[in-house]
């Protein structure tokens, strides 16, 4: 486990610093690769501080948000930044990701050991994060669309590089689709539909394997959550039980045959960003979707978990872990059960909730803060406090 009192050489960020982000004008925090509970009333700033985490990674962090939303309010500069030393198995690391937030344009940068880096990618080789927040309770319900970027996420979790492909195949499928509102030449346009078919496979390949790895961690874990079984449908499913060539000439034939619907509803129809994924109870026998509210929680829960030790073992980056709010609504039972499987994961866990009451047993495993106006006190466990008096 790591442990409060353990090495400060524990893997996991050693220190975190904000500035002008959300309501914090000025934060460092030296959680020295160990565990960290925040806890506070609503509002107080604790989802900020894993939001400020989450955008360690590639993509938009787990609020989703426009950049010029998580500057602090009423701030005189346009920026804000985010930095992080971590430890890993290869020494320490330094990040870092700004955000300049012009009234034109808004762009957010990354820095390697302070060199700027061309894309977030690389943020991606360094530390892999997975996180869980309550907005996340509505994946089964809401469009297919949350489905897919939850996967997406964990595949780049796992692979850095997939995240330029997703970029690679948004800017052909932009490029093709101005290309069908000209006359363009047909040699162009058919070798830029192959590309995006390539893309497109390579997409619809890397969400199938970290389905396979994952559906095959969660049969090997003994959980008090149930086993989740995620597999790419519809015409992936179909893709994927081609020989690779075949794939490859129905995918361009697809894209072919679809040029004039696609350029009378300006999108393409085909493609890895149309295609669902199907997500399953595996006890039950029964479509995620169809599932009671606890069921599915448990069903996000058991992903998670699964996924940690998976990232742990395949990841490039240093594994951490982000539950927002995540005991909210779990009995003293099922606290027990998901601390005890916390633990044994064994990476760098941020963990936030309202009282501190329901973490009282998580205090030889955790460092505790208080979090209020975007300020952390550092707590002592409840037994140092009891000696003292």
């Amino acid at each position: 486990m790591i442990s409060p009192h353990g090495p400060s050489a524990a893997q996991g960020i050693h220190t975190l610093t904000l500035q002008n982000f959300r309501s914090y004008t000025q934060l460092e925090i030296s959680p020295e690769g160990h565990n960290i509970i925040c806890y506070g009333g609503n509002g107080a700033g604790k989802t900020n501080l894993l939001e400020a985490i989450s955008l360690l990674s590639p993509g938009r962090g787990l609020r989703r948000a426009r950049l010029s939303d998580m500057r602090l309010q009423n701030s005189a500069t346009s920026r804000w930044s985010i930095g992080a030393h971590l430890n890993s198995p290869y020494g320490r690391i330094d990040l870092s990701t700004t955000a300049q937030c012009d009234t034109m344009k808004e762009r957010r940068t990354c820095s390697v050991f302070g060199k700027t880096e061309k894309t977030l990618s690389a943020l991606a080789r360094h530390i892999s994060l997975v996180w869980l927040t309550p907005q996340m309770d509505r994946l089964f319900s809401e469009g297919m669309s949350s489905r897919r970027r939850f996967v997406d996420r964990l595949c780049v979790a796992l692979y850095p590089s997939y995240n330029d492909l997703l970029t690679t195949y948004d800017t052909l499928a932009k490029e093709r689709l101005m290309a069908l509102s000209t006359a363009p030449d047909p040699h162009w346009l058919q070798a830029l539909e192959q590309q995006l078919a390539e893309a497109g496979l390579r997409i619809c390949h890397t969400r199938q394997e970290v389905c396979y790895r994952l559906n095959g961690q969660m049969a090997q874990r003994h959980s008090a959550f149930p086993q989740a079984m995620l597999h790419p449908g519809g015409d992936a499913d179909g893709l994927l039980s081609m020989s690779p060539e075949t794939a490859l000439i129905f995918y361009v034939d697809k894209l072919s045959k679809s040029r004039s619907l696609d350029h009378t509803h300006q999108a393409t129809t085909f493609g890895p960003h149309r295609f669902p994924i199907d997500i399953h109870h595996v006890d039950k026998n029964l479509a995620a979707t169809y599932c009671s509210t606890g069921e599915q929680k448990a069903l996000l829960l058991s992903i998670i978990l699964a996924f940690t030790s998976l990232m742990k073992e395949y990841s490039e980056g240093v594994p951490v872990l982000l539950l927002d709010e995540v005991i909210a609504h779990l009995d003293e039972e099922k606290r027990a059960h998901l601390f005890q499987e916390l633990w044994a994961l064994q990476v760098q866990i941020w963990m936030t909730g309202t009282d501190r009451a329901p973490f009282l047993t998580c205090e030889n495993h955790a460092v505790l803060y208080h979090v209020e106006h975007a300020t952390l006190t550092k707590q002592h466990a409840m037994h140092q406090e009891f000696m003292r008096l």
